[in-house]
């Protein structure tokens, strides 16, 4: 009976069911006719299952327990409890090192791995604050057992959330070359595929968009095929797909973005993976439908993600919903709404605006625009045009510098210096070019009336960003 149970359960989560199959899973962990391990597994994947469907923190309590249970520690109950754990335990990975020590043959320390392996994974797309914590955790675990793929995954999670983090590029090379060393030692094809992610996180925090893609590409196709749902319940292929949808986002690649996003979105709503919508509904949908002209489709995708947001937790879809209901204000021409999302927005989105590498110089772009079209309306207040101007060109990533150079275009056409514009304008444009960004460039050119034809008289195909 516990074997048809289990089944069903399966059946129903592959089904996208998750609610129901967290349910079953609950049962089966109250099984007395089951061993203490299986029950144990069996919590641990119910509270994935409620995670994924949006019943965010029962699926955090539930986890919580799990891993208390299991002796894997606990999630910190607070914010700012997670953030001081995990920085002390980051301490202690850089004191540590990262080699790993030699191998235990221990099957039910192998299988706790696993386990803290999977909540791990599944909390990274859904509240950054507990992932990070845990995912440092098990990350040092696993480095005490030693056990080369184990530690490999490990790695590769850790370093993909240090990267987010803004982590010193020495440290990132020192973790990137330590994780391809071993990777290659234990020659299995989820290493190597977790070899290529941590390459392409590292370029893509760094801006380096077209190092980052194939990157991403080739872990993905690797990572995909080894991981299946057959055992946590939780398809990390999402996981895996998340960095390289955002690199297309920031690259500008719209013409990938658009089919790709659709692909995702259909598998999240046949798994019932609540987090996957919220964020192609805050970040990838809105870019897409103004690339094509279409701000009501636009804001309906936003419509879509805020009456979605509560069931989901502390993730990158709130710092990007706000960039993208910024990105429909200016193309609204309505620059006082900008600063207002800005305002509005939730406190873990205003960190990452402060932290995250890729995320931060949008940000700052968006509001440089936004007070940049104010000042044209009033006639006044070019200094604060100019003040975020500065603010931008200080990101020191090669891939900003076409930005600043954006607005410094935009600037100078607004207060009639048109040759002095028009020459930061081709420099953008060159910028975009080098970068790899072009399609980027033509969207904020073309699209947003804010960023286009400042200049009174001056054809617009001169203002043109697109090669």
């Amino acid at each position: 009976a516990r074997a048809l149970s289990l089944a069903r359960a399966r059946s129903l989560a592959a089904a996208g069911r998750s609610e129901a199959a967290a349910g079953a899973l609950t049962a089966l962990a109250s099984d007395e006719g089951a061993t203490d391990d299986e029950r144990l597994g069996y919590a641990h994947s119910a509270a994935e299952q409620l995670v994924r469907c949006g019943r965010f923190h029962e699926g955090i309590g539930a986890s919580r327990a799990a891993l208390r249970r299991g002796g894997l520690g606990s999630l910190s109950r607070t914010a700012l409890g997670a953030v001081a754990a995990a920085f002390l335990r980051r301490l202690w990975l850089r004191y540590r090192g990262l080699e790993p020590a030699a191998r235990q043959r221990d099957a039910r320390a192998h299988e706790r791995l696993d386990r803290q392996w999977a909540t791990a994974t599944s909390l990274t797309t859904v509240d950054g604050l507990f992932a990070i914590d845990l995912s440092t955790r098990h990350c040092l675990a696993a480095l005490r057992h030693g056990d080369l793929p184990r530690v490999v995954r490990a790695l590769g999670l850790e370093a993909t959330h240090q990267a987010a983090m803004g982590a010193s590029p020495a440290w990132l090379e020192h973790l990137c070359v330590t994780l391809n060393r071993l990777a290659a030692e234990a020659a299995d094809p989820e290493s190597l595929g977790w070899s290529h992610y941590v390459s392409g996180a590292v370029a893509y925090h760094r801006g380096e968009f077209e190092r980052a893609l194939p990157a991403f590409d080739a872990a993905e196709a690797l990572l995909v095929h080894e991981r299946p749902d057959v055992v946590t319940l939780v398809n990390n292929a999402e996981v895996y797909s998340t960095y390289g949808l955002l690199c297309r986002l920031h690259a500008g690649r719209f013409d990938e973005l658009d089919d790709r996003a659709r692909a995702l979105l259909e598998r999240a709503d046949d798994r019932g993976d609540v987090h996957m919508r919220l964020l192609i509904e805050a970040a990838v949908l809105p870019a897409v439908a103004l690339w094509r002209g279409r701000a009501d489709l636009a804001a309906l995708a936003l419509e879509g993600y805020r009456r979605g947001a509560h069931r989901s937790g502390r993730h990158l879809h709130l710092a990007y919903s706000v960039l993208s209901a910024s990105l429909l204000a200016l193309h609204r021409g309505e620059p006082a709404a900008v600063f207002e999302h800005f305002r509005r927005a939730a406190p873990h989105a205003r960190s990452q605006f402060l932290v995250v590498p890729v995320v931060r110089p949008f940000a700052r772009w968006l509001l440089a625009t936004a007070e940049l079209a104010r000042a044209k309306e009033r006639q006044r207040g070019w200094w604060r045009a100019r003040l975020r101007t500065t603010l931008l060109e200080r990101e020191r990533a090669a891939w900003v510098s076409p930005f600043s150079q954006l607005l410094r275009g935009q600037l100078a056409l607004a207060r009639g210096y048109t040759c002095e514009g028009l020459a930061a304008l081709r420099a953008s444009r060159d910028g975009f070019s080098q970068q790899g960004m072009p399609t980027f460039a033509r969207v904020a050119a073309g699209r947003c009336p804010p960023l286009a034809a400042w200049a009174p008289g001056v054809p617009a195909e001169r203002l043109d960003l697109g090669t």
